[in-house]
């Protein structure tokens, strides 16, 4: 048998390009996958040659012969989006058994507990003049405002925390209030302040104010007791007949308290002033001033008050009157600060209060 022979069919295509038409474009209706034996469509031929190169838009219209009003569907197109189609399964759903349950206890979360006076560490980075911040235990931080300075500017720039409690003072020297018997002395203040050991030595007490100026004065008539001392508070009880004298450490200020137990007490007290580069003069509002060589005010001691110790009806203190005078005199050529009680005033114990800030006139009020 002789081998089939292979039967070619050869397809021509021809491409024709219309330019430039004046009639109505045909649409070829090609629909995908036609069979065999579909006529094919009727190609016009001629040429563009002396033809306009635009045409109407009504040439152009769908309703043109041989043209669609509406998109063809394609064989397996999709149902335009927005169509919803309801899939129905058969059966009736079941939901899923529950797995089994265990009781189980709660994590314990603790507590925040913030701060702690004797737990929490202070930033010492963080300190400013009057705040204060730590870190707590439990990882929180706490920063402390205050009403007053709690801290000071050291030499070299950084805050140093102030700290009131009196200790005994090193050594013999220029801090040193008595060579035999060391006084006390502020633990860490921007002021050094000082007192003696003993009421009659002098000075009795001593305030440094930088550039080499300090304001300090003794008790005249002063007996020769011990101070007793607590925490910022040096006590000398039974100083003269019938009365005692209290002295508070400040940052940067001292208050002095006179009590008198009864009226056999002495109603005048003198107090001669050993200052250094400073004047003392009265202030048209009782005080005392302190000035330096270029009349500035650099301490200062605001007016006495006294108050009674007796209370009466619901009121938990006693009276208060401001009667308590000041003068300075001159003895042995220092001046001399005098507080006195007025004999007509009945006041048991009254007090008299000294503060002094350094630089700042205004700063301190009783």
């Amino acid at each position: 048998m002789r081998p089939a022979r292979p039967f070619v069919v050869a397809v021509a295509f021809a491409l024709a390009v219309l330019a430039g038409t004046e009639q109505a474009a045909l649409a070829v209706d090609q629909r995908t996958g036609g069979g065999p034996g579909e006529a094919a469509p009727e190609q016009r031929w001629g040429s563009a040659a002396g033809r306009g190169h635009s045409v109407a838009a009504g040439v152009t219209d769908a309703s043109a012969k041989g043209g669609h009003a509406e998109p063809l569907k394609g064989r397996g197109e999709l149902a335009a989006e927005g169509e919803t189609v309801t899939a129905r399964l058969g059966g009736t759903e079941k939901p899923p058994n529950p797995g089994p349950v265990e009781e189980t206890q709660a994590p314990e979360v603790p507590a925040a507990k913030g701060f702690d006076s004797e737990t929490s560490a202070e930033l010492k980075g963080e300190r400013k003049e009057r705040q204060r911040t730590f870190r707590n235990t439990d990882g929180t931080y706490t920063t402390c405002f205050y009403t007053e300075p709690v801290n000071f500017r050291t030499k070299g720039g950084g805050w140093k925390s102030i700290d009131t409690t009196l200790v005994r003072q090193e050594s013999a020297g220029v801090r040193t209030m008595n060579v035999s018997d060391p006084g006390w002395e502020t633990e860490s203040t921007e002021s050094p302040v000082s007192f003696a050991s003993s009421a009659n030595a002098g000075p009795l007490v001593q305030m440094g104010l930088g550039d080499g100026l300090s304001v300090a004065y003794s008790l005249e008539s002063a007996a020769a007791v011990t101070g007793r001392v607590e925490a910022s508070r040096i006590t000398y009880a039974g100083v003269r007949g019938a009365s005692d004298v209290e002295l508070v450490a400040g940052g940067s200020s001292v208050k002095e308290i006179v009590v008198l137990h009864d009226s056999t007490a002495p109603s005048e007290w003198r107090f001669p002033l050993e200052l250094e580069g400073l004047t003392a003069a009265l202030e048209g509002y009782g005080g005392i001033v302190f000035t330096d060589a270029d009349g500035v005010q650099r301490a200062w001691m605001p007016p006495g008050w006294m108050q009674d110790s007796a209370t009466s009806g619901d009121s938990t203190e006693g009276a208060v009157s401001s009667g308590v005078a000041y003068s300075l005199d001159e003895q042995d050529g220092r001046q001399v600060d005098c507080g006195s009680r007025p004999r007509s005033q009945v006041f048991s114990p009254p007090c008299r209060t000294l503060r002094w800030g350094k630089g700042r006139p205004n700063t301190a009020r009783i």
